[in-house]
């Protein structure tokens, strides 16, 4: 017989370690508000995010619990650790308060840090309280997302996105610098174009691996695919869009001193998005896109270009 899986190793697995990246969006508004040389509040972020990662781990945990029976059916699910049955539910299910309870004391202790040292544009007092509720209110969706709001079609993915937009939230509260509309305008049409490609995605793979149009758990079907294809790139141009007005508004003429660098950031974004789009519609990009992007050479390339093209711009 083969050995009895490793219980510790299926649960690390089942908290899915590849979407903890998600959690430095936590540190884009320290970044965004040119605080990046301030130690404390790094440590705070890095709190925050270990906080966020806790929570997410319950969610992705409760989520399986509840999808046993359709992710058994889904051919890329079903090797899950919880849908395969290298992890035993009651494992599972016994992670869940020992997680709560290490998000909550990490919460607690951002109560505790000492107020930012360095200045930043713009800035206020940070709010642990704030980014308590942020975090909070990111469980409460989360777990309606569970319960419910998956099977709803364009509800589920502006969900996904809300997911990404209330770290992005919960980052500035911890830190005291509040996301600009601009930031938040063009950072929710990214997100929306990326919970969109994991949906055309996840209906591309299920083509031709069931008879029925159907997707289990989910309120999409599979002809569904040119609609959801439409709606990501018009997100990818609409965050283009948003970020072209930013170049002029008072907001970046008050955080840099060569704005018009700035133009190179959006041919960027726009480039790598809708490469995004041409690789998923080719079928290349399988599950979640950001773990796709976090493994592409040419989007690290990208990355790195337009961090260099705004420090040019300051």
């Amino acid at each position: 017989m083969p050995p009895a899986p490793s219980q510790p190793a299926a649960l690390l697995a089942a908290c899915r370690p590849r979407q903890w990246p998600k959690n430095l969006l936590l540190a884009v508004p320290t970044l965004a508000g040119h605080a990046g040389g301030d130690a404390s509040r790094w440590l705070a972020v890095a709190l925050a995010a270990a906080a966020f990662t806790a929570v997410a781990s319950v969610v992705y945990l409760t989520n399986d619990l509840l999808d046993l029976g359709p992710d058994r059916l889904h051919p890329v699910k079903r090797h899950r650790p919880l849908a395969s049955g290298r992890l035993r539910p009651g494992v599972a299910k016994a992670a869940v308060p020992g997680l709560l309870l290490l998000a909550a004391t990490l919460t607690a202790a951002l109560f505790l840090l000492p107020p930012p040292v360095a200045e930043a544009p713009g800035a206020a007092a940070p709010s642990p309280g704030g980014f308590a509720l942020a975090l909070l209110g990111y469980a409460v969706l989360a777990f309606a997302y569970s319960l419910r709001l998956k099977r709803e079609p364009v509800v589920d993915v502006a969900c996904l996105s809300g997911f990404y937009l209330a770290r992005l939230l919960a980052g500035g509260l911890v830190v005291g610098l509040f996301p600009s509309p601009w930031l938040l305008g063009s950072a929710g049409a990214v997100f929306l174009t990326l919970a969109l490609g994991k949906r055309y995605a996840e209906l591309l793979t299920l083509s031709g691996e069931r008879a029925t149009d159907d997707v289990p758990g989910r309120g999409w079907v599979q002809s569904d695919a040119p609609l959801v294809l439409a709606m990501g790139v018009a997100s990818a141009w609409s965050a283009g869009v948003v970020l072209t007005l930013y170049l002029s508004s008072d907001t970046v003429r008050a955080l840099y001193t060569h704005p018009h660098r700035l133009a190179v950031v959006v041919g960027l974004v726009l480039f790598g998005l809708n490469r995004l789009w041409f690789l998923a519609h080719r079928g290349r990009i399988h599950g979640d896109p950001l773990t796709f992007l976090a493994r592409d050479p040419v989007t690290w390339a990208l990355g790195a270009a337009t961090l260099a093209a705004a420090w040019a711009a300051r």
